[in-house]
């Protein structure tokens, strides 16, 4: 809570001293009216706690986000939650059953000594993913991480993060469910970024994940409530996304070759201008799959 001081932050501390010595200030110039030098000194020594207030206002001092200091402090390696996320994509793409079971092993040997529970989210991800791949279904109600998405009332980009790399290997019911209650809060986060519609993207992955389901009806809905989305002229990823979605829409609602293959035509013209030659194979092959 605001009023706890947490040794956590002494951890941090080096890196803050090293940030600040990096961007040329001087101790006064950061800690000017915020706390005493003789404290800073200490706490940048590793040797003393502080408030969690003074430490949020070195940060904005600093213009560094708690993110980019951990993401510095760890030497500017990913996040555990990134690199394993990497690793179990990387076994499901495989097909790789047994080597998602030895992560789940991995990571229960590391919630045992920590107890962080974002192991235990990864390890609900992990049983999804080898229930697809071995064709059985699961309990949903019984897995750690459906639980936390369906019982979490506010989405931040964590929950975002694990619903992205979980939607495409979830039951159509169960991904509707999860789906109407990440949007109710996502586009809370769209300020924070600008240049990214989170929910946009996260609506985009929903409509691939049913049309690869075979759950047109349900995919038609949601492209509905796509094209309800301002995208702005900056969005170039977001307006690329709906020529391709207005393709599909065009050929699910039943419109002639010519007409549905003009929206993908306009989709590969543009990629070849801006040279996506990556993107358009990864369009292409979508949409010879759907």
């Amino acid at each position: 809570s605001s009023d706890v001081c947490s040794s956590d932050l002494m951890v941090l501390s080096k890196t803050i001293a090293k940030i600040r010595k990096e961007k040329n200030l001087t101790v006064n110039d950061l800690i000017r009216d915020n706390m005493s030098k003789s404290s800073y000194n200490r706490f940048a020594a590793g040797k003393a706690d502080i408030h969690s207030h003074y430490f949020i206002e070195l940060l904005k001092r600093l213009h560094v986000t708690l993110t980019e200091l951990e993401y510095i402090d760890r030497g500017y390696v990913p996040k555990d939650i990134n690199i394993y996320l990497s690793r179990i994509k990387k076994f499901f793409n495989k097909r790789d059953a047994n080597a998602l079971k030895g992560i789940i092993k991995i990571l229960e040997s590391e919630y045992s000594k920590i107890h962080n529970t974002e192991y235990q989210h990864l390890i609900g991800l992990c049983e999804i993913l080898i229930a697809r791949l071995n064709h059985y279904k699961l309990d949903m109600n019984q897995n750690i991480l459906y639980r936390y998405l369906i019982n979490t009332s506010s989405w931040t980009r964590y929950e975002i993060i694990l619903f992205n790399n979980s939607l495409f290997y979830i039951e159509p019911e169960t991904l509707s469910i999860l789906l109407s209650n990440a949007l109710k809060h996502v586009h809370e986060l769209d300020d924070l970024n600008p240049q990214v519609v989170e929910g946009f993207r996260l609506l985009s992955n929903a409509i691939i994940s049913l049309l690869y389901q075979q759950e047109p009806t349900l995919a038609l809905y949601y492209i509905s409530k796509l094209e309800e989305f301002q995208v702005k002229e900056e969005h170039v990823y977001e307006r690329i996304l709906l020529l391709f979605f207005k393709g599909i829409r065009k050929k699910l609602e039943g419109y002639s070759e010519i007409e549905y293959n003009k929206e993908f035509n306009k989709l590969y013209f543009i990629l070849d201008v801006l040279q996506m030659e990556e993107q358009k194979r990864i369009f292409k092959n979508a949409i010879a799959k759907l």
